[in-house]
């Protein structure tokens, strides 16, 4: 009976031990526990319910979410970044096809801002790429739109890269860039002589590049209209 007894003890110690590791497992793989939602989850979440607003298709963006949570809880961090990344990409071309006007929660002005620069943030690059993605010209195709309608207005475009790489390869991408963006309102009838294009590099920033995501948004063209 004592032998029985001291291996319940042991048994039941060993049953709390490994409760008590699954919890805490738990706990760090849980993007939603008490060590909070990473940055990317939370602005691809966003993404995918603005898109649901504007009535376009998230089924593909949603699914890659659910994949990215499960990931992520499997201990494989990076990876469930990684598709919570691709989650709020798929988000934005969809809300990019049923809203032209309006790519990842920035508005392009129904009419030309005059010495006011304009964001288009929903054209962005590949990592050390300056072509031009399918699913943002319909932002750059209203540009042109506005451009044709005020033929007195002229623009210089900007390129600008994330950090990642030398300064001097860095301005010589955003050049492309920019050059990329301004070759595309050339070729849909824009007057070379209203455009200019300048690459500036990784200097001047949106937002910071301890992210992904966010040196994401930094590979990106600007333009700024003039009179």
């Amino acid at each position: 009976m004592k032998i029985n007894a001291i291996f319940c003890r042991r048994f039941l110690l060993l049953a709390f031990i490994v409760i008590f590791i699954s919890g805490c497992a738990s706990s760090l793989t849980e993007p939603f526990g008490k060590f909070g939602t990473p940055e990317e989850f939370t602005a691809a979440k966003a993404a995918i319910k603005e898109a649901q607003r504007a009535g376009a298709n998230t089924d593909k963006a949603k699914t890659l979410m659910a994949k990215a949570e499960e990931t992520y809880r499997a201990c494989k961090t990076d990876k469930g970044i990684e598709l919570a990344i691709k989650a709020k990409e798929e988000a934005d071309k969809a809300l990019a096809l049923v809203e032209p006007k309006k790519v990842a929660g920035v508005m392009m002005p129904a009419e030309p801002i005059v010495e006011k620069k304009i964001v288009l943030r929903g054209i962005n690059f590949d990592f050390n790429k300056a072509e031009i993605k399918p699913e943002f010209k319909p932002v750059l195709d209203e540009a042109v739109r506005i451009l044709k309608d005020n033929p007195k207005v002229n623009v210089i475009i900007g390129g600008h890269t994330c950090n990642m790489g030398p300064d001097r390869y860095n301005e010589r991408l955003s050049e492309r860039r920019a050059s990329s963006v301004k070759e595309y309102f050339i070729k849909q009838g824009v007057d070379s002589n209203r455009l200019k294009s300048i690459g500036y590099g990784e200097s001047r920033p949106i937002t910071d590049n301890r992210t992904s995501e966010k040196r994401r948004m930094n590979r990106r063209v600007e333009i700024k209209a003039v009179k």
